[in-house]
C-alpha cells in the first residue's frame, strides 16, 4: 500500500514476519503508524503508543503498543517525532517532552560536573599559589610592626583582664622565657609574660613576643619544667610568625594574590585591620606541631628536660578526662587532640640522646586564688 509523507528507515518484529526483523520503512498516517517492507505492512495504532529512547551510543527508537504486544517497529533514530502527529497528540507530546526534561537535566548535572572539577582545579592551583606565597608575604613584614601589632592587641587585652601586674611569678616565668631564648639565633622579638589571675587552665602568644599565662594552667603543672614546657610552645609560635600566617590566611586567595601585586604598605594595612583574629584566635593542627617541635628543641637547648611540655599535656588530658571529655576547658578545644601531641612527644622523646643530666628549676610559689568555689578550683584541690 503506497503511502503519502516522509518516509523513515526502521525495522520491525511480526509473528507474520517470522522470527527475524524485517526491514521496511516507516510512515506517520493519520491514525496510525505504518510500516511497509518486501515481507509485509503492519500497523500501530497512536492511542496507547509507547516510545522507548535510545542513547548516544544507540540512537534507535522503539515504538510497542500494548494492544499489539508482538509487533516492535524500530526507527533507526528519532527523526519521525518531528512529524504533526507526535506534536498534536497529548500522549504522546508527554513522551517527548518527558524525555526533553531527562535530557536537559543530564546536560545541567553534566555542566555542573565540569564547572565542580573545574573550580577544584582551579581552587587548587590557587591554593599551591597562596601556599608558595604566603612564606615569601610573611618575610615581607619587619618584626617591628609585628610588635607594635601585638603590642597593640596585647594593651587592650590587659585592660580587659584583670592581669596580675609584676609578681614574683611573673619575673620567674620571664626569667624562664630569658632562659629558652637564648639558644635562638639573633631576633628583634621581646618576649614578655603576663599573667592572668583566672582558673581556667590556658596560654597563648600574639605576634611580637606577649605571651599571656593563666594562673589555672600554673596551678594544674607540677612542677616548674612543665611550665617551661608550656612557654617553649608559646614562644614557638611566635618565632614561626604563626599570628601574621593566622592573618594572612584569614584574608583568603584573592586578597593574598591582589597583595602579591600591589605594594607593602597595602599589604601591611590588610594585616592591621584583620588583627582583631588574634584574640581568641585557634591555629591549626599543623602549627601548634611546629610549636610542640620548636618547644622540644628549645627546652634540649636550655638543658631542659623537654618531656615537660609532654607532661604537662598529660595534665591537660586529666583535666578534660575528669570533666567529662568533650567539656574540658577552651585550651583543649582549639588545639589537635592531646593524645596525638602527647604521643608524638614520646615517640621523639626516644629517639632524643640527651636524656639526663637537665637542669633543676625553682618551683613556683603562686599566690593563693583570689576566688574559689569554681568547677575548675575544685579540680586542682
Amino acid at each position: 500500500m503506497g503511502q503519502e509523507g516522509k518516509a523513515y528507515l526502521a525495522n520491525a518484529s511480526h509473528p507474520d514476519f517470522g522470527d527475524a526483523e524485517v526491514a521496511g520503512k516507516l510512515f506517520a498516517g493519520e491514525f496510525a503508524l505504518k510500516f511497509e517492507s518486501e515481507a509485509g505492512n503492519v500497523e500501530l495504532p497512536y492511542d496507547g503508543l509507547e516510545l522507548g529512547f535510545g542513547t548516544k551510543k544507540d540512537p534507535r527508537l522503539t515504538l510497542t503498543n500494548p494492544s499489539d504486544p508482538d509487533c516492535t517497529f524500530t526507527a533507526s533514530n528519532e527523526d519521525i517525532l518531528r512529524e504533526h502527529v507526535f506534536r498534536t497528540k497529548n500522549q504522546l507530546r508527554r513522551q517527548i517532552e518527558d524525555r526533553r526534561e531527562q535530557l536537559e537535566a543530564k546536560r545541567r548535572l553534566a555542566l555542573t560536573g565540569v564547572f565542580f572539577v573545574v573550580f577544584v582545579s582551579l581552587s587548587a592551583v590557587l591554593g599551591a599559589a597562596v601556599e608558595w606565597v604566603m612564606p615569601r608575604l610573611i618575610d615581607r613584614v619587619p618584626v617591628k610592626f609585628e610588635k607594635e601589632l601585638g603590642d597593640e592587641e596585647a594593651d587592650k587585652l590587659r585592660k580587659q583582664l584583670r592581669t596580675a601586674g609584676d609578681t614574683n611569678v611573673t619575673a620567674q616565668l620571664n626569667a624562664m622565657v630569658q632562659r629558652l631564648t637564648k639558644s635562638l639565633p639573633p631576633h628583634d622579638y621581646e618576649f614578655r609574660v603576663t599573667l592572668v589571675p583566672t582558673s581556667e587552665p590556658n596560654a597563648f602568644a600574639l605576634p611580637g613576643g606577649n605571651i599571656f599565662v593563666n594562673q589555672g594552667l600554673l596551678r594544674l603543672c607540677t612542677n616548674s619544667v612543665e611550665v617551661a614546657g608550656v612557654l617553649s610552645h608559646e614562644i614557638s609560635h611566635v618565632t614561626r610568625r604563626h599570628g601574621l600566617r593566622k592573618i594572612v590566611s584569614t584574608m583568603g586567595p584573592a586578597r593574598v594574590m591582589q597583595t602579591v601585586l600591589g605594594n607593602n604598605h597595602g599589604f601591611l594595612s590588610a594585616l592591621a585591620a584583620s588583627s582583631h583574629v588574634l584574640v581568641g584566635q585557634t591555629f591549626s593542627r599543623d602549627f601548634e606541631r611546629e610549636a610542640d617541635e620548636g618547644g622540644y628543641e628549645l627546652m634540649l637547648a636550655a638543658n631542659l628536660d623537654p618531656r615537660g611540655l609532654e607532661n604537662g599535656l598529660r595534665r591537660l588530658q586529666q583535666l578534660e578526662q575528669r570533666m567529662g571529655g568533650g567539656h574540658g576547658p577552651r585550651a583543649l578545644m582549639s588545639h589537635p587532640p592531646t593524645t596525638e601531641r602527647i604521643d608524638r612527644l614520646a615517640a621523639k622523646w626516644s629517639t632524643t640522646r640527651t636524656n639526663a643530666g637537665f637542669a633543676v628549676l625553682e618551683p613556683l610559689v603562686l599566690p593563693p586564688a583570689e576566688k574559689r568555689g569554681s568547677p575548675l578550683d575544685k579540680l586542682f584541690e
